[in-house]
């Protein structure tokens, strides 16, 4: 009726009141929930901070290739949570290389005396599902690689994942075929035995990535080049025989002792011969030759950086300097940034050469270990070609 005050209604009101006193019941129920809840999950940390939970619903999508392009091996570890913790341990020698993407912190294990492994952790600052490393294996040393992952998830739990690092890791295989008359100057180690194709084939799987499991046919032939040296190795094989051919005299050492190896372990006797081309020694310390001066001018240049700033911070006018010393103070932090992303590229390449070195002698019957601090000494404190050319060609 117009001109009417409507009155709120008793009932509906009284209904109302109720209706919020039950929402403030339930809302007080959830509260001590939750705060039992808390109390439970503190209890339980607190009494597995030393244990890892044994019922692990995660998974790890995880990848371990072979990158051509920057001769290492590029690991790339995911999950559906967050990432804390990635821990790598190695039985063998390897080398951890800086990554863009990278957004851990990575801290180092110092080794027992006689370890030649490796024991590094990487701790996530950000928040990232996702980390990818760089890893560059050493050839000749082979072993496994095993990454252990915590999320950051609560009660704590682990992901745990194994890669083979093959004796041949830094070869990659060619689908390509190769002409005979474009090869260069190469060694040859033959094998000949009462092995079985299988079992030769099993051999060379061993050795190299990227060679498929099992034969189509009744013969092997496959190529591969180092992606650090860029050297060619030729697998040729059958029943009873081994034919494998490279200018790389250390990728014909390493595949001889790992099938010498494996054939013992069965009990196969097998006959070897070597075909050895000096040419190839002389043409693949030639080919270091650039790689080592430039990791050598880069360490030095990482030297004087200090000097020369403490130069400028004393003079105001630092033009009388020489041009390559001043180039030094201008390109201080790219400089640093690249000897960062390679700490021990210089040591690798004087591995190569050290084992190339043995491997020489080696095949000629002659133990030369004792003179490998020698040639460290040739290779650290006086570098030429010439001169390491005359150290690897001294009669004995």
């Amino acid at each position: 009726r117009r001109g009417s005050t409507q009155q709120p209604h008793p009932v509906g009101e009284s209904h109302k009141k109720m209706s919020e006193r039950k929402i403030r019941g339930l809302m007080n129920e959830i509260e001590k929930l939750r705060e039992k809840v808390e109390k439970e999950r503190f209890k339980y940390v607190k009494v597995s901070e030393s244990l890892v939970a044994a019922d692990n619903q995660l998974k790890l999508k995880d990848k371990w290739a072979l990158s051509a392009e920057a001769a290492c091996y590029q690991l790339h570890l995911e999950l559906t949570v967050p990432l804390e913790t990635v821990l790598l341990q190695s039985d063998v020698p390897v080398e951890l290389l800086e990554a863009d993407s990278n957004v851990a912190i990575v801290s180092m294990t110092p080794q027992e005396e006689g370890s030649t492994g490796l024991l590094a952790t990487y701790r996530c600052q950000e928040v990232t599902n996702r980390l990818e490393l760089h890893v560059r294996t050493s050839e000749g040393r082979y072993g496994q690689l095993q990454a252990f992952v915590w999320p950051r998830v609560q009660p704590k739990t682990c992901c745990a994942a194994s890669y083979a690092i093959k004796p041949l890791s830094l070869h990659t295989r060619l689908l390509d075929s190769t002409d005979e008359r474009d090869l260069p100057t190469v060694n040859t180690l033959k094998i000949s035995g009462s092995f079985t194709l299988a079992e030769v084939h099993s051999w060379v799987v061993a050795c190299l990535p990227e060679v498929p499991a099992r034969l189509q046919s009744d013969e092997g032939n496959f190529a591969f080049r180092n992606t650090f040296l860029n050297t060619l190795l030729l697998c040729n094989y059958r029943k009873g025989e081994a034919s494998f051919r490279s200018d790389s005299l250390t990728s014909l050492a390493i595949i001889k002792e790992v099938l010498t190896k494996e054939a013992t372990a069965r009990k196969i006797k097998i006959q070897i011969s070597v075909d050895v081309k000096d040419e190839t020694v002389v043409n693949l310390l030639t080919r270091l030759d650039p790689l080592l001066n430039y990791q050598l001018s880069l360490n030095n240049k990482v030297k004087l950086i200090d000097s020369l700033k403490e130069v400028r911070m004393q003079e105001n006018d630092v033009s009388f300097l020489a041009p390559e010393y001043l180039e030094i103070l201008e390109k201080e932090e790219l400089i640093k940034k690249e000897l960062k992303e390679q700490p021990g590229r210089l040591q690798f390449l004087h591995g190569i050469i050290a084992d190339l070195f043995v491997d020489k002698f080696k095949f000629k019957g002659q133990n030369v270990a004792n003179l490998v601090p020698q040639l460290h000494t040739e290779l650290s404190r006086n570098y030429s070609l010439e001169g390491l050319l005359a150290f690897f060609n001294q009669s004995r």
